[in-house]
């Protein structure tokens, strides 16, 4: 059974895959998960956590908030995913 954590990984990864110019993303998974893309020309970077603690959740609307903004995306799409 898949954890929560890998769960709302994986929707951030859909959504930002949405949103990347040619539909493409780069995921690298080290330490933490980096997922890479094109977001209106320029290459963006987002990084997740692959063993976060109990208020991942909020921690991570929060950055995926900042992020789509960033990009200059609705807000909103964020809690289609939690």
């Amino acid at each position: 059974m898949k954890s929560p954590t890998s769960k709302i990984n994986r929707r951030i990864t859909k959504l930002l895959r949405s949103f990347a110019d040619n539909k493409q993303l780069t995921i690298e998974q080290n330490k933490h998960i980096k997922i890479t893309g094109i977001y209106g020309g320029s290459r963006k970077t987002l990084r997740l956590s692959s063993s976060p603690n109990s208020n991942y959740q909020s921690y991570i609307r929060s950055n995926v908030k900042r992020f789509l903004n960033d990009i200059g995306v609705d807000y909103h799409y964020s809690q289609l995913i939690f």
